[in-house]
């Protein structure tokens, strides 16, 4: 379980970071436009979701499956 929250982890970055970029790329493409600006911002924010999202789906695997063996089970105890 925690290989899977880690592979998870990782293309949830690399597919929200790859969008972002292509997002970031179309607006500075045509930068000539009105609304160029606007969408290079949403380009720039979806890839702030990307860092986000990738690290608290990497810090939940790590959090959750720290004990017996990778397998995860959750703490009664523990807020998340």
């Amino acid at each position: 379980m925690k290989k899977l929250l880690r592979i998870a982890a990782a293309s949830s970055f690399g597919l929200c970071f790859a969008g972002g970029f292509w997002i970031f790329c179309l607006a500075a493409a045509h930068w000539d436009q009105p609304d160029a600006a606007p969408i290079a911002a949403l380009g720039l924010i979806v890839m702030g979701m990307a860092v986000f999202a990738g690290s608290m789906i990497w810090w939940a695997a790590e959090k959750l499956c720290s004990r017996n063996n990778g397998k995860c089970e959750r703490n009664p105890s523990s807020p998340i």
